[in-house]
């Protein structure tokens, strides 16, 4: 109750609140939201197991406003198979303060987090600045190994029955960290944060990411597996979807066809003799066709989003860099992170980064490949 609130009505998913008056530019409001979460028993970034909670978009948060002043608040798409398509909740950048206290302090738990931890009266606190969310995975079973690179600390959250690739994660998220700084921008964190998922997908968060156990559980000690794939995918998003944001349900392309393509560019880097091998299994080998710059909605299905806005996305980026020249083709990738970084970016910012550098005529590739 509040003589600044004339009205507010809840769906059981968005509560909208009606203002006595227009909240003007760089004036302030204190919303008190007191609620308990429900926590469903399923896999996935939202929800528990017998060996892990995962948490996240897990609290109230302010949606943006499009540029006609209507809020970014999509509804999510789950296909036929059951499937979740893509991404659907699009965030500004905010800063984090989470006091978290647990009712029963004895108990052992590892969190991992993006945020930054230090003691607090009967709990810890974490802060997280300039993310788009703040995410935790909690076990009783993680085993965590780190590695310092310049600085930035890498932590591997794992099982206890995948200690002995902890230290492989470490090593392809150092050399992932190391080329993606170099061609998009400083890693702009003190600390990244991998942790086993305890379900079959990977996602990306804020300084953070989950990498499916089964992929860990699969990695064999070469380069030709998923983990060395998947996680220079998920780190890239720390600049295309954690920098520079994107609306993931209508325009998911700005971050899945860039995170597939640095794949490409990161067997390019460490393993030139496998890259065609990248492109045989990764791309060619399944279907990868379709218009790239598909909505989740528009693509309908999750294989017609993975094989449209992946797959032909990495063929589409092939393409750009083919009719630019490679070099001033990434330059104009860290153009796009440097003049949309915080920001949410579209596809009128990405083309005029690119035309920026080298002022090609895209037409043709447009035409070619999008909508």
């Amino acid at each position: 109750e509040s003589p600044q609130i004339a009205a507010f009505t809840e769906d059981g998913i968005r509560t909208r609140v009606q203002l006595q008056q227009t909240l003007l530019p760089n004036q302030r409001l204190t919303l008190r939201l007191v609620y308990s979460l429900r926590l469903p028993q399923r896999e996935g970034t939202f929800g528990y197991t017998d060996r892990q909670t995962n948490l996240t978009n897990w609290y109230p948060f302010v949606p943006p406003l499009d540029a006609d002043g209507n809020w970014i608040a999509h509804e999510p798409l789950i296909d036929a198979n059951n499937m979740v398509v893509g991404e659907y909740i699009v965030n500004e950048i905010a800063d984090f303060r989470l006091l978290l206290q647990p009712t029963d302090p004895t108990l052992s738990l590892q969190i991992a987090t993006g945020a930054s931890a230090r003691p607090a009266e009967n709990g810890v606190r974490y802060e997280l600045d300039q993310a788009r969310s703040l995410c935790l995975s909690i076990s009783r079973e993680f085993y965590l190994e780190e590695k310092q690179v310049g600085e930035t600390l890498i932590q591997a959250y794992v099982f206890p029955s995948q200690k002995a690739k902890a230290g492989a994660i470490l090593d392809i998220a150092a050399q992932s960290l190391s080329l993606f700084s170099e061609l998009f921008g400083e890693y702009p964190r003190e600390k990244l944060v991998i942790a086993a998922a305890d379900f079959l997908h990977n996602m990306e968060m804020d300084g953070m990411l989950l990498i499916s156990h089964k992929i860990i559980d699969f990695y064999d000690d070469t380069p030709l597996n998923n983990l060395t794939i998947l996680l220079p995918h998920e780190i890239s998003h720390q600049w295309f979807y954690s920098q520079v944001g994107n609306d993931q349900a209508v325009e998911p392309w700005l971050d899945e066809s860039i995170a597939t393509y640095s794949e490409a560019l990161f067997f390019e880097r460490y393993y030139p003799e496998h890259l065609q091998w990248w492109w045989d299994n990764r791309v060619k080998a399944h279907e990868h066709s379709g218009y790239v710059n598909n909505s989740i909605y528009q693509a309908g299905s999750y294989e017609a989003y993975r094989s449209s806005v992946y797959l032909n996305g990495a063929f589409f980026m092939q393409a750009l860099a083919d009719a630019m020249g490679k070099q001033a083709f990434l330059d104009g990738l860290a153009r796009y992170v440097e003049t949309n970084r915080w920001q949410i970016a579209s596809r009128q910012s990405f083309f005029d980064a690119l035309r920026s550098v080298n002022p090609v005529d895209f037409e043709a590739i447009i035409n070619r490949f999008f909508r």
